[in-house]
């Protein structure tokens, strides 16, 4: 979906082979058949994917959501090609745009609102997927629909009808301004207030680091009840429409990293919210955002794992390529007690990224497992990029090889939805226990 450019003839034919290829399978069209219900049989067709070209198969499912051009991989990760001499899109030039129906058979959600009927952990076997063969693009995949979880939870018929076809079909993106500790109502980057109205509520302020900020069809908006006869810390999640007037978004964030999933600042002046508009049940917002934040935890644990191994995975082909002193340095005991380790801390977090997106599709979500989930998998990533960028050396601080963007990236999500200091206070809060 990049601008005024047109799709080169080589990579139409190797697009062409890719759908061709998916067809003989038939894998998707499992993972699309309403009779396929069983989720073990999803899941294999999943791996299955996988074991034929992974990424390859699943990312054609999303490559109308964005353009693969710029990340193809080489030697080593190598990038061959690349756009307006940067490695990756700085926020405003691209997003994702465009998307296909075929995209709905791997979206969680159910069949009658056009989903696939997929659960969290087979979400999280996709994501994982995706971000091994593309971190950045992975996670603006996933980070597309961010926020909908809220409405399929909680939200009303009318509103699921309403807002998730839509999102699930690639015809909006959806958005949040209640992620993470920083945008909390009464934190330094959330200065919004609510005034009770006859129908609703009247919001003004302005929320910080917003997720699809400026590109979103809705937002989930958390706020204060606004009624002085409610006890303190009364919330409510509200749908809140990027068309309302009043709403504005501007400071559109310049990251590190995920630098294809927009964040921006979200203002509000003067916007009428109606009674229909509220999520869930009024004064329980704080509640039902705990248990969305927690389910996000398990998803960007399964971005970070995919991180790890995409990092890892570039940085095995270079070095079974690179030679020094005569032998390729994959022959040196020090590079593959390097390779030992990553490989060891991924494999840990994989069984526990799973074990927490399970517990969700048992209707008995571990929030504890989650933020263990979030805290080992973006710490692994972040520490598994980092090696890679050392093994292949100065290659490894270069734009032209991947390895520097799946380390910004895994900086990024370490940071996203809630620091490691949040994610030990919840985790600690649910060892302890309460103290008499």
């Amino acid at each position: 979906a990049l601008a005024n450019q047109e799709v080169d003839p080589a990579e139409a034919q190797g697009l062409g082979f890719l759908r061709a290829s998916r067809a003989k399978t038939g894998l998707l069209e499992l993972l699309s058949n309403s009779k396929a219900k069983d989720s073990n049989a999803r899941i294999a067709a999943i791996v299955a994917l996988s074991d034929i070209g992974a990424t390859d198969s699943l990312a054609l499912a999303a490559a109308p959501i964005v353009d693969l051009r710029h990340h193809t991989a080489g030697d080593g990760g190598r990038r061959t090609e690349r756009v307006g001499g940067r490695a990756d899109i700085p926020p405003g030039e691209v997003h994702p745009v465009e998307r296909r129906d075929e995209l709905a058979a791997i979206r969680e959600g159910p069949e009658e609102l056009s989903g696939g009927g997929m659960g969290v952990l087979e979400n999280t076997l996709i994501a994982e997927e995706f971000c091994k063969k593309d971190s950045t693009i992975g996670a603006a995949i996933m980070f597309s629909c961010f926020a909908a979880e809220y409405l399929l939870r909680f939200g009303s018929d009318q509103q699921r009808q309403t807002f998730l076809p839509d999102v699930i079909e690639g015809r909006m993106l959806s958005g949040a301004a209640f992620f993470g500790a920083e945008n909390r109502p009464g934190s330094s980057g959330n200065t919004l207030s609510a005034e009770k109205t006859n129908d609703g509520w009247r919001l003004s302020g302005e929320i910080d680091y917003v997720i699809n900020g400026g590109k979103g069809g809705f937002y989930c908006v958390l706020c204060s009840n606004g009624s002085v006869q409610d006890p303190p810390g009364s919330l409510n999640m509200v749908i809140v429409k990027e068309a309302l007037e009043g709403v504005r978004f501007d400071n559109r964030n310049d990251k590190l990293g995920l630098r294809m999933t927009p964040t921006a600042r979200m203002s509000f002046e003067n916007v009428n919210i109606t009674s229909e508009d509220l999520v869930g049940k009024e004064n329980q917002g704080e509640k039902q955002a705990q248990r969305i934040l927690a389910e996000s935890w398990a998803l960007i644990a399964a971005l970070a794992l995919g991180t790890a191994q995409g990092a890892m995975d570039r940085s095995l082909d270079y070095v079974k390529q690179r030679e020094q002193f005569g032998k390729k340095i994959a022959h040196f005991q020090v590079t593959q007690h390097k390779l030992a380790e990553m490989a060891t801390q991924i494999e840990q977090v994989r069984y526990l990224s799973y074990a927490a997106a399970k517990s969700f599709d048992s209707r008995k979500p571990d929030y504890k497992l989650a933020a263990m989930a979030k805290l080992s998998a973006t710490r692994t990533a972040v520490a598994v990029a980092g090696e890679a960028v050392q093994l292949l050396g100065g290659y490894g601080y270069m734009t032209e090889y991947d390895v520097e963007r799946f380390y910004r990236d895994a900086k990024t999500l370490e940071l996203i939805g809630g620091t490691a200091v949040n994610l030990k206070n919840a985790i600690a809060k649910n060892v302890i226990g309460r103290i008499k």
